[in-house]
């Protein structure tokens, strides 16, 4: 018994601090218009995620990226579809950061069609 909580102890270590593999969710409602909508983050690789939306909006989105540890931030290429949902909702994405300790990821997004701004935590589905 004490051998399997050991290698669950590991496992869980392992994959959460490293993103490849993990998958991470979101789920909040979109400001004025209370409708819900839900977000899945897949890290496929260490350079490509795949978004999907669920809810409101509803796309799948291929995201090449790259991750600075140093300061913990990433740098990211949006696909067509990214592109469309910003361009048509006039979104902005700032401040893209993980926190390894605790397993996070966090974007900020200003709207300039609702004059707000949102942050959106992205938790591991292993840990929730």
């Amino acid at each position: 018994m004490l051998r399997k909580l050991v290698l669950l102890f590991t496992f869980v270590l392992c994959n959460g601090f490293k993103l490849s593999g993990n998958t991470y969710t979101s789920n909040f409602k979109i400001p004025l218009l209370y409708k819900q909508q839900n977000i899945e983050l897949k890290f496929i690789s260490d350079k490509i995620a795949v978004l999907n939306f669920s809810g409101f909006i509803r796309k799948n989105c291929i995201i090449n990226y790259t991750y600075n540890d140093n300061n913990e931030s990433f740098d990211y290429s949006p696909d067509y579809n990214i592109r469309e949902i910003m361009n048509k909702y006039l979104l902005t994405l700032n401040n893209i950061v993980y926190n390894k300790t605790s397993d996070k990821a966090y974007v900020t997004i200003r709207s300039r069609l609702f004059r707000n701004k949102h942050t959106i935590e992205f938790k591991n589905i292993l840990c929730n």
